[in-house]
Parts: C-alpha cells; sequence; structure tokens
C-alpha cells in the first residue's frame, strides 16, 4: 500500500493516510486503498476500534482537485459517490472509528464526522 498505512496491536488499529506531500487529499487510488484496508479490518473479528489520522501537517485536505479536472461529468458524479460510499462505510461498520484529527482538514469533513 502506497498511500494509507496500518498497525494493529490487539484489538485496537491504526490507519494512517500517508501523502503528506499531497496533505492527504482524497484521491481515487487513496479512497480504494482505504477501502481495501476497511474491508481487511472488518472481516477480523478481534478487531473492535480503529483511530483514523493523517501523516505530516493535514488530517485530509478534502478531494483531489487536480485529479478531478480531467474528469468528464460522469466521471466526477462517478468519483464523488465513490467516495461517500468509502466514508459511509467508515459510519456503518461494527468497529467504533476515532477521527483523531491532526492539522488541517476542511470543515466539511470534519462535520461529517458528527
Amino acid at each position: 500500500m502506497d498511500f494509507v498505512k496500518i498497525e494493529h496491536r490487539n484489538r485496537f488499529v491504526r490507519i494512517t493516510l500517508s501523502n503528506p506531500e499531497k496533505l492527504n487529499v482524497l484521491s481515487r487510488p487513496v479512497l480504494e486503498e482505504l477501502s481495501q484496508v476497511l474491508e481487511r479490518i472488518e472481516s477480523n473479528p478481534a478487531y473492535l476500534v480503529a483511530v483514523l489520522t493523517g501523516e505530516g501537517k493535514a488530517f485530509a485536505a478534502g478531494a483531489d482537485i487536480s485529479e478531478m479536472q480531467r474528469f468528464s461529468p460522469d466521471e466526477a458524479r462517478d468519483f464523488a459517490r465513490y467516495g461517500q460510499k468509502v466514508l459511509s462505510r467508515i459510519e456503518a461498520s461494527r468497529i467504533v472509528t476515532i477521527a483523531a484529527v491532526n492539522g488541517w482538514t476542511p470543515k466539511r469533513l470534519i462535520r461529517m464526522a458528527w
């Protein structure tokens, strides 16, 4: 995995968005890796709690606008839906997920956590 790190100890998992040069933007590759990590930890009944954080000076800067500039309207809609699907998966998970918001993040991402 290139953009999402996972560490575990006993029943706890730490998920770290790890693309600090780009402020941990939520690009398609990042969302895909995050989805894979969520699938992996949800399938392990030993895990009860996850802490989601970001590496560097930002938690997550939101969607990757430079990636989105190349999207057609349909691709942009599909990307937005996919991002929402991944974030909704966190919300619906049996695993209690805590966002350790370190550094900068858009208010919209913080509101979604509440």
